[in-house]
């Protein structure tokens, strides 16, 4: 589009955007209702012990001519294994996500069909195999074939991946962990409204539920309102003068960044008529959004936010994929 408007800024859009209404819209839906846009970072199901099991089964089936098999389970990543010269981006798998999400056909029936991934190549197609393998479960094969042999190759390769998640019980597993509903109180954060943890080294994120002592924060249109301010705050997080912003209590420093400089840490405290949120930025590690009741001091807040950390990087390799195949 943008190449489109270069050439011709009068260039009538119509023409390009046909059949793309239900994926924008997932997109606009994707911006509005979760976090992953704003912190360009994917959901990731939580699944202890079994998600190396989980990508050693895709690697038995990926040959050379795949570039990439990715599992999702209720929209959020399970593993995913890559071409090593072509690591998967986060904007890719969220772009698959939403495909997974808005493609309805997928849950009766193999799908075979072009998909771009700019992460990988903006002016160009990958072919993607994809499949539900269980009620919440869903296969994507990527490949850069578009034979009807290769169609075939994948649809065994899904029957081979079917099998050994069925009889390792991983399907029932992966099934039973689609909708744990994480409250902050399991997450050593019982003080706190709802919490947001991303992990920027591997570029995913943890989304806790809403505390169940929040009346005003529950339902849809409480959520839109949530995250729509946590995007307010993300940009004046990120802005360029954050380093004048007051410190609550010092963070560890940041990491060097590739040139041996020192990145600068950030926290905002905001406080509103529903809510007071607190926001931590360590570039070199994490990016934390917290909602607290509006009479919870700074203080107790960084406390609650720091207990929360270091109950993620407990369990990291639970919430996280933390190594890529």
């Amino acid at each position: 589009l943008d190449e489109a408007f270069r050439r011709n800024p009068g260039y009538d859009l119509r023409s390009m955007l046909g059949g793309t209404r239900t994926e924008l819209e997932g997109i606009m839906e994707l911006a509005r209702d979760t976090p992953s846009l704003m912190l360009q970072a994917v959901p990731v199901l939580f699944l202890p012990h079994d998600r190396n099991a989980a990508t050693s089964i895709l690697y038995s089936a990926k040959q050379s001519n795949l570039l990439y098999a990715v599992l999702f389970a209720d929209c959020k990543l399970v593993t995913h294994v890559s071409a090593k010269r072509h690591p998967l981006q986060a904007s890719d798998l969220l772009l698959m996500i939403n495909f997974v999400n808005k493609a309805k056909q997928l849950r009766s029936q193999e799908t075979w069909t072009p998909l771009c991934l700019p992460g990988f190549n903006s002016t160009g197609f990958l072919h993607a195999y994809a499949s539900f393998v269980s009620k919440s479960i869903c296969l994507l094969l990527l490949s850069s074939g578009e034979s009807l042999d290769q169609f075939h190759f994948c649809s065994e390769a899904k029957a081979k991946i079917c099998l050994q998640l069925q009889t390792s019980g991983l399907t029932d597993k992966i099934e039973s962990m689609s909708y744990p509903a994480f409250k902050p109180a399991s997450c050593e954060a019982a003080s706190s409204i709802h919490l947001i943890y991303r992990s920027l080294k591997s570029g995913q994120y943890f989304e806790t539920d809403i505390q169940d002592h929040a009346p005003l924060h529950q339902g849809q249109d409480a959520r839109k309102r949530l995250m729509s301010r946590y995007i307010n705050i993300s940009e004046r997080l990120h802005a360029s003068n954050r380093q004048s912003i007051d410190l609550i209590a010092p963070l560890e420093p940041a990491e060097p960044n590739k040139k041996g400089e020192a990145e600068s840490t950030g926290q905002i405290w905001d406080v509103r008529d529903c809510e007071s949120v607190l926001a931590l930025f360590n570039p070199s590690q994490f990016e934390i959004y917290a909602t607290f009741h509006i009479f919870t001091t700074p203080n107790q807040a960084m406390a609650c936010v720091l207990r929360f950390a270091a109950w993620v990087r407990n369990n990291k390799n639970d919430l996280f994929m933390v190594k890529e195949a």
